[in-house]
């Protein structure tokens, strides 16, 4: 917007699934989400009257945090799993404190709940007992304050925070460096959806942007990893010349 006068960008929030829904509704020009969108939705809008369009925006890995007094420092897919879908449920099991592991995760709107559902759970419904919160920044919240809790969140949002502490997925961390070369276990890429019949010559302006070295420079400011030039290229290929 400092770049180009008289252009205005609103936000909402409320997670991928609402973002998406408001793309096929045509309530939304743009909707950004942190999972790919499904065929169903695809075909939802196409009933609509809307082509739409996936473009690749960041790279992102998803960061299991706990508190900094917890002694936990790696947790493996399984153990995971086990754990949001209670089947452990007490941190003794792990090899720490008789005590309850209090979950927190994200609503069923979000992309990263739908994410960690399909590539953690194995599409095995989440426990009852997980505290649903509305944002990434909520469950940090949640975790910093909670000596036995334990969260899922975009990787972007741990860098930005000295109050929670990420935890090593089958014995990797969420660097840059693991994320990148697709050695830890749980990243995606970020999304943007547009339809096509509202493609602009704004649009595709910010889209460029966000392509070029300075919106990408924005992605690393922020925490996320920016996309490989190879894939820049070919996200550059379905923009309008």
């Amino acid at each position: 917007m400092i770049k180009n006068s008289g252009v205005t960008i609103e936000i909402s929030g409320g997670g991928s699934g609402t973002g998406i829904a408001s793309l096929i509704n045509g309530t939304t020009d743009l909707a950004d989400a942190s999972r790919s969108m499904k065929q169903k939705e695809f075909d939802d809008a196409k009933t609509n009257g809307r082509e739409v369009l996936e473009m690749k925006a960041a790279i992102d890995g998803i960061s299991l945090i706990v508190n900094p007094s917890s002694p936990i420092r790696n947790l493996t897919q399984a153990q995971l799993k086990d754990i949001y879908t209670g089947k452990t449920t007490n941190w003794k099991e792990l090899g720490w404190d008789d005590h309850e592991v209090i979950l927190y995760g994200r609503q069923s709107s979000s992309g990263t709940y739908a994410y960690f559902k399909e590539h953690v759970l194995k599409n095995e419904d989440y426990t009852n007992k997980v505290q649903e919160l509305s944002g990434s920044a909520a469950l940090a919240d949640a975790v910093s304050k909670d000596r036995y809790g334990i969260a899922y969140l975009g990787v972007g949002y741990v860098k930005q925070r000295d109050d929670v502490r990420a935890i090593s997925i089958d014995g990797i961390a969420a660097t840059s460096e693991n994320i990148l070369s697709g050695t830890y276990p749980i990243s995606r890429y970020l999304f943007i959806y547009v339809d096509k019949a509202k493609m602009t010559p704004v649009l595709v302006t910010y889209l460029r942007w966000i392509l070029s070295p300075d919106g990408q420079k924005i992605v690393e400011e922020t925490g996320y990893d920016p996309l490989p030039e190879s894939v820049i290229t070919e996200e550059l290929s379905k923009l309008p010349q």
